[in-house]
Order: C-alpha cells, then sequence, then structure tokens
C-alpha cells in the first residue's frame, strides 16, 4: 500500500525513547496557528524554493515536498539503522501531517514494523474516528498525543477542528495497554492564561489512568516561521512571541504538585 509522506529525519532525539527515525505524514485535518510543519498540513505535494550557498553564492532551487512510498518499501529504509534502534532502546516515530489521517497505510507499517521487532511510536493529535484509534492501538508501542485545549471553543479558534473527538479517544485508550506519552503545547496567548491552564489541570485530574507514564510540557518556538512564505502562506504565527523553557516552572510545578510524578520541560 503507498502513503504520503514529505520527510524522513534520521538520528532524532526528541520523538520517543533512544535513538528514532522519524516518518513525516503528509496532511492534517487540523490547522494549529503555531504549526511548525506546515508543508506537511495540505494532503497533495507543494513546491516551494530552497536556498542554498554553493561556492559563496546563493543559489535558489524548486523542490517538491511530499511524494508518495510503498509501505515494504519505507520499512527498508526504518531498518538501515536497526543497530541504533537495538543500542539505544529507540525504533521509529511516525508524525506528521496526522498519521492517523492515513490509518490503512499507517497501519500497514505498523504492522511490518512488529514482524521486524522495531519499536513504533505514533506521534498524534487524536484527531480521528474512534474507529480508527481502536484499529491502530493495538499495534503501537508507544502513543505522543498532544493535547492542545481543554476548552473547546478556544481549541477550534486554535486548530480549526472541536477538540471533542481527541476527548472521545483518549477515553478509548483506557480499554487498551498501550503507554502514552501526553505533550502539552504551549502557546502563548492561546493556552497559557489561567482560565485555560485551570480548565487542563480539571480535565487531567479527570483523566488519571495508568497508560500515562509521562506528561511533557512543550515550549513553543519561532523555527518554522521562514516556511510559512516559501509554502506560499501567510504567516499566522507573526505575533507569537517565543517561549522560553524557564517561563514553564510555574505550570511544571502545579503539575507535580498535583501528584504527576513524571513531567518535563521540552520534547
Amino acid at each position: 500500500m503507498r502513503g504520503r509522506i514529505f520527510d524522513i529525519k534520521r538520528f532524532t532525539l526528541h520523538d520517543g525513547p533512544g535513538i528514532r527515525t522519524t516518518v513525516f505524514f503528509k496532511g492534517c485535518p487540523l490547522a494549529c496557528r503555531w504549526c511548525h510543519n506546515p508543508e506537511g498540513i495540505g494532503f497533495e505535494p507543494v513546491e516551494w524554493v530552497q536556498e542554498r550557498l554553493f561556492d559563496g553564492r546563493c543559489i535558489k532551487e524548486r523542490e517538491t515536498i511530499g511524494h508518495y512510498v510503498e509501505a515494504r518499501e519505507l520499512l527498508q529504509t526504518i531498518k538501515r539503522d536497526s543497530d541504533f534502534y537495538r543500542v539505544s532502546g529507540g525504533g521509529v516515530s511516525f508524525s506528521g501531517g496526522e498519521p492517523l489521517a492515513q490509518p490503512d497505510f499507517l497501519l500497514e507499517i505498523l504492522q511490518l514494523c512488529r514482524e521486524a521487532g522495531i519499536h513504533t511510536c505514533v506521534d498524534t493529535s487524536g484527531y480521528a474516528a474512534p474507529e480508527v484509534f481502536e484499529r491502530i492501538l493495538p499495534y503501537c508501542d508507544l502513543l505522543l498525543l498532544d493535547l492542545k485545549h481543554a476548552i473547546d471553543d478556544r481549541h477550534i479558534a486554535g486548530t480549526g477542528q472541536s477538540n471533542q473527538p481527541i476527548l472521545l479517544n483518549i477515553n478509548i485508550i483506557k480499554n487498551h495497554a498501550t503507554p502514552v506519552w501526553l505533550r502539552l503545547p504551549m502557546i502563548p496567548d492561546y493556552n497559557m492564561d489561567n482560565e485555560s491552564w485551570s480548565r487542563m489541570l480539571e480535565y487531567l485530574d479527570r483523566l488519571r489512568m495508568e497508560q500515562i507514564r509521562q506528561i511533557s510540557l512543550l515550549p513553543y518556538h519561532r523555527t518554522a516561521a521562514h516556511k510559512y512564505p516559501k509554502c506560499g502562506m501567510n504567516d499566522p504565527t507573526a505575533g507569537l512571541k517565543t517561549v522560553e523553557k524557564t517561563d514553564l516552572q510555574p505550570y511544571y510545578d502545579q503539575l507535580t504538585a498535583a501528584g504527576w510524578k513524571h513531567v518535563t520541560i521540552g520534547g
């Protein structure tokens, strides 16, 4: 089966445990204002101009972002670093875009990786039909789940979609043994105000389940701002300021005070 991807990064360290290969799926049903991979939002390939320095000159090259790949072909690429996975306790992570937006392809590559003994992570917003979530979870060794806002209308304002399908799918996790790392993107002027954070704490307190092994506070940064004009898009992050790790210490303290034992700042 073929799927659409737009990048493969080897030797990554922030998309799950150990040394990993991260495969970025093309296409996402959300349109987060702070998206770090705007080239991955649309499902179809896009072209942008890449500038490279060569012999002291700036060379502009037109590059196509996004291509189709067969699941077994992708497996061979992933297997190149199997020795590093074994030594470090790593594996492959599927990110995006949104991997759950291509459920049949994702399921096939997850099954192939399991047959090959490769640890798998799925990095997802959780926005998918519940039957998709039910199909994927048994073949996923670790779920990296971004939780963006606990208030539905604020979630819609920031992502273009309701959080209700996401919260429904989080409840489905209770029926599976798949471990989960919850990741909270911390975005200024969006979810760091008192009301938003209080509602998130309330939701997390109701959520407690043994599958949640870690909560990560992810500070917003502007490293992807240059991608928007290259994609022919207006930059929705223009007014957002970078969040420093030190800015998140009070949020970290409140999570630990609430009894969450494994909390990190950063990926």
